[in-house]
C-alpha cells in the first residue's frame, strides 16, 4: 500500500538523481552502432527542424504530421550544441544541409545526400539526446511515485521500466516512441496524484503540461491528455462528494451530485485547456500558420487511419493488415516474464475483489445520503486503464508496428512494479517487526528503506523470501541485456524468438552493421555494387553503391544482402537468394544447379547473427530477383 507520509525535499531530490544515473548508465554505451530503419529519417527531420528554428521560418517546423515536435526539440538541441562547439563554419554547414534536405524531402533515393545525413547521425550523438530524455523522464516518474508509494516501491517500478530490454533498446535510438512513452507515463502519474488530492493545483498543471508535450511528440499521445482529464475529473468529483465538503455538497444528495459533476468537469476542462495550450505554444508552426498546420494534421490522421502498410507480417502472413490480435501478441512477446505473470495475477486479484464486493453488496435504501463513491484512480488501476485505452486507440488503425505500443508496455510494467513492490514492502515491514509498512519514520530516505534493509535477530524464511523476490524483480530486466541488441529480445516465457519469428515482424535494422563491415572490408569496396532493400542501414558504413534489390539489379550486383524481415515478407531478393518464411519454417528457394550455371555460390558468403540467431545474409550476385 502506498505510504501517505511525504518524503522531505532533500530525499525527493536524491531518489530521482540515483534513478537518473542508473537509468542512463546502460543507455550511453555503444550509441550509433547501427542505423535502424527510421533513424536517418528522424536525423533528416531534426536537421530540417533545426534549420527552421535557426532561420526563424516558423512554418517550416512542420516536418511530418506525427508531429514529432517534442523529440525534435531535443535532437535539434544536440545539433545546435555541435554548431556552437564547431564554430560559425560548422553552424552554417548544418543550416545549409537542413535547407537542402527541405527541398529534397527524405533523400532515400539520393545516396550522396543520404550519406551526409548518415554522417550527421554518426558524428552528432542524437541518440544521446534520446537517452538523456528518457532517463530524465524515468527519474521524474520515480519522484512522483515516491510521494505515495515510498522510495523502495517507486525505485523498483522505475528501474524495471528503465532496464526493460525492449524499452531500453528504443531509448538508445533516434526515434519517437521511447520519449513518447516517458511523457505519457509521467502525465498519468501526475494525473493520479492530482486525483488523490484535487487541491494540489500545481500537480494538475504540471501533469497537463506533460500531457500536452506527449501529444506534441505523437498524436496518439493525446490518449494521455484524455485519460489524465478523466482521472482529475474523477478526483475532483470524489472530493466534492465526501462528507464535510464545503458548499452545497454538504446539503442534499441532489446538490451533492450537481456539485460533484460540476467540479469534475471544471478540473477536466482545466487539464485539457492547459495541455492544448502547451501543445500549441511549444510548436512554432502553430504561431505562424495555425489553420494550415491543423489541416495538415487532419490529413495525416485520415491517411494513417485508412492506409495499411504493405510491409506487414503477422501470424505467418505477409502484406495483410494484422488485425486486432497484433498488439496483444506484442504485449505477450515484448514484456518481461515476471511482468507478464504479475499482470495476470493483478487482473485475477482485481476480478476476485470485484466478485467479492458484488456478492457482499447490500442496498442502502435507508441511507438518503450515501457517503462513498468509487475510489479515485488507484495507481495500478490508473496505469492499467491507460495501457488498455492507448492500445485500443492504436488498434483502430490498419497500420501497426510493435514499437508503437511502447506506452502500453511501459504502463503495464509500472503498474505491476507498484503492485508487487507495495505488497512486498508491506510484508518486509511486518517481518522486520515494524508493524504496518505505513507506520514508522517514512519522512526520510532511510526510514522509507527500513523495511527493505532491516535486520532482525533470528531471521526466518518469512523474513527472507520477500527480500529475495524484491531483488529478483529488480534484477530480472538486466538479464535481457537490452543495451545490446535489445530490439531482438523476446519474452522467453512465450518461447523467445523461436516462436516469435512466426508471429511478429523481426528486425528493425539491427545486425546490418555486421554485413556493412564485411562488405567494407572487401577489396575495392568503394567500387562494389550491393543490392538490398535496407540501404538506409548500410549507407553509414559501406562506401560502395547501393541499389534496390529488384529484377536485373540483383544479377548485375556484386553482392545481395537479405535481411530476416525480407524473408518474412518473401521479397524478391529473399525468394531468389535465401528463401521466404512459411508456417513450417524457412522455405529455401535457392536452386543450387541454377546458381552453379550462373557461376555464383548458392550459400551465403557471410551470415550475421543477433542474439545467437541468423539475422542477415550476404550472397554473391549473379541471379535476377524476380
Amino acid at each position: 500500500m502506498p505510504s501517505p507520509a511525504p518524503a522531505t525535499y532533500r530525499h525527493h531530490l536524491l531518489l530521482p538523481l540515483v534513478i537518473f544515473i542508473l537509468a542512463l548508465a546502460p543507455r550511453v554505451g555503444g550509441l550509433a552502432r547501427v542505423a535502424t530503419w527510421d533513424e536517418l529519417f528522424w536525423t533528416h527531420a531534426a536537421l530540417r527542424f533545426h534549420t527552421a528554428l535557426a532561420t526563424a521560418h516558423w512554418s517550416r517546423t512542420y516536418v511530418i504530421g506525427q508531429p514529432g515536435v517534442t523529440p525534435l526539440w531535443v535532437w535539434s538541441g544536440m545539433i545546435a550544441a555541435r554548431g556552437v562547439a564547431g564554430g560559425p563554419a560548422e553552424r552554417a554547414r548544418l543550416v545549409d544541409l537542413g535547407d537542402r534536405l527541405r527541398e529534397s524531402r527524405y533523400p532515400e533515393d539520393d545516396p550522396a545526400l543520404l550519406r551526409e545525413v548518415a554522417a550527421v547521425w554518426r558524428g552528432i550523438p542524437l541518440a544521446l539526446g534520446t537517452a538523456l530524455a528518457t532517463a530524465l523522464l524515468t527519474a521524474l516518474l520515480a519522484a512522483v511515485l515516491a510521494r505515495r508509494w515510498g522510495t523502495a516501491t517507486a525505485g523498483l517500478a522505475a528501474l524495471r521500466l528503465a532496464w526493460d530490454p525492449y524499452v531500453l533498446a528504443h531509448s538508445r535510438v533516434v526515434a519517437l516512441d521511447a520519449i513518447l512513452m516517458g511523457l505519457c507515463l509521467l502525465a498519468v502519474a501526475l494525473a493520479a496524484e492530482a486525483s488523490r488530492d484535487p487541491r494540489r493545483r500545481r500537480t494538475l498543471l504540471a501533469g497537463a503540461a506533460v500531457a500536452g508535450l506527449a501529444m506534441l511528440a505523437k498524436l496518439p499521445g493525446g490518449a494521455a491528455l484524455a485519460w489524465g482529464a478523466c482521472l482529475v475529473a474523477l478526483g475532483a468529483a470524489r472530493d466534492a462528494w465526501r462528507p464535510g465538503a464545503r458548499g452545497p455538497a454538504a446539503q442534499g444528495i441532489t446538490a451533492r451530485s450537481v456539485t460533484a459533476l460540476g467540479r469534475g468537469l471544471a478540473r477536466g476542462a482545466l487539464w485539457t485547456l492547459v495541455a492544448l495550450g502547451i501543445w500549441a505554444a511549444a510548436w512554432p508552426a502553430m504561431w505562424k500558420v495555425p489553420l494550415k498546420t491543423l489541416g495538415k494534421l487532419r490529413d495525416t490522421l485520415i491517411t494513417y487511419q485508412q492506409t495499411a502498410y504493405d510491409g506487414m507480417f503477422f501470424l505467418g502472413q505477409a502484406g495483410q493488415p494484422p488485425g486486432p490480435l497484433f498488439y496483444p501478441a506484442v504485449l505477450v512477446w515484448r514484456t518481461l516474464p515476471l511482468t507478464l505473470i504479475g499482470l495476470a495475477l493483478l487482473l485475477l486479484a482485481g476480478l476476485w475483489t470485484l466478485i467479492r464486493r458484488t456478492l457482499n453488496k447490500r442496498p442502502a435504501l435507508h441511507d438518503p445520503q450515501p457517503t462513498r463513491i468509487p475510489s479515485a484512480a488507484p495507481w495500478p488501476t490508473a496505469f492499467l486503464g491507460f495501457a488498455l485505452f492507448y492500445g485500443a486507440i492504436l488498434s483502430l488503425a490498419d497500420s501497426k508496428f510493435e514499437r508503437y505500443l511502447l506506452p502500453t508496455l511501459g504502463a503495464v510494467t509500472v503498474a505491476v512494479g507498484l503492485a508487487a513492490g507495495g505488497w512486498l514492502v508491506g510484508r518486509m515491514g511486518r517481518t522486520a517487526g515494524s508493524g504496518d509498512s505505513e507506520s514508522g519514520e517514512t519522512g526520510t530516505l532511510s526510514g522509507r528503506l527500513d523495511p527493505l534493509v532491516a535486520v532482525r535477530r533470528g531471521r526466518s524464511w518469512s523474513w527472507f523470501w520477500p527480500r529475495l523476490v524484491f531483488l529478483l524483480l529488480l534484477l530480472e530486466p538486466l538479464a535481457g541485456r537490452g543495451w545490446r541488441d535489445g530490439l531482438a529480445w523476446y519474452n522467453p516465457l512465450a518461447g523467445g524468438f523461436a516462436t516469435a519469428q512466426g508471429v511478429l515482424p523481426a528486425g528493425w535494422g539491427e545486425g546490418t552493421e555486421q554485413a556493412a563491415a564485411f562488405l567494407a572490408d572487401r577489396p575495392d569496396a568503394s567500387t562494389l555494387t550491393v543490392a538490398t532493400d535496407g540501404a538506409v542501414s548500410l549507407v553509414a558504413d559501406f562506401p560502395g553503391r547501393l541499389v534496390k534489390a529488384r529484377g536485373e539489379a540483383c544479377r548485375d550486383a556484386d553482392y545481395v544482402v537479405v535481411y530476416i524481415f525480407d524473408r518474412q515478407l518473401g521479397t524478391a531478393a529473399a525468394r531468389a537468394y535465401g528463401g521466404a518464411y512459411g508456417r513450417g519454417g524457412w522455405d529455401v528457394a535457392a536452386d543450387a544447379g541454377t546458381a552453379r550455371a550462373a557461376g555464383v555460390e548458392a550459400a551465403p558468403v557471410f551470415v550475421g547473427r543477433v542474439r545467437g540467431q541468423d539475422w542477415v545474409w550476404v550472397y554473391q550476385g549473379g541471379r535476377s530477383c524476380e
